[in-house]
């Protein structure tokens, strides 16, 4: 997938401690994914970073759990669940996804969410100020490639999709 203009990769080393904490936390979720032995598919985790009024950062993180090919609940949906559970959805301020492939096995290149993601990815940052400039961070399995967009550009790639 070709990188649009709105879109930046960045190395680990330059985000930010909380950005670095995120994706850590999301990476410790991708064994808990779940998705039909028999479609190998991607183990996919995301965090949700809420920034309360008083100063204080939460995180919010869940991986996908599929009951069959692209049925079940996405990794972006149930932290975002979790996010609205705790009464923050106004206090979200990015999208953190990562993923591997089914087998364990890392993934080269980042996740980009699908048309169902970004229909919750959109719903939250509806709640927010940031609206279409919803950050939305991607990595791979060993975060050797980070791509930073919004949600303005995830919603640009899909007709990339097949």
């Amino acid at each position: 997938m070709s990188l649009l203009q709105s879109e930046r990769v960045v190395d680990f080393a330059d985000l930010a401690p909380q950005e670095k904490h995120a994706f850590q936390l999301a990476k410790k979720e991708l064994p808990w994914a779940y998705h039909p032995d028999h479609e190998p598919g991607h183990n996919v985790a995301a965090t949700v970073l809420v920034e309360l009024t008083d100063g204080r950062r939460q995180y919010h993180t869940c991986s996908q759990f599929e009951v069959r090919p692209r049925d079940g609940v996405c990794a972006e949906e149930a932290a975002i669940i979790l996010v609205h559970k705790a009464h923050q959805l106004p206090c979200a301020k990015a999208m953190f996804v990562i993923d591997q492939h089914g087998d364990g096995s890392p993934t080269e290149e980042v996740p980009y969410a699908c048309g169902r993601s970004c229909g919750w990815i959109a719903e939250l940052a509806r709640q927010t100020t940031l609206g279409g400039d919803f950050p939305v961070i991607l990595a791979n399995t060993a975060l050797t490639k980070i791509v930073r967009t919004t949600l303005r550009g995830l919603m640009a790639h899909f007709n990339e999709y097949p």
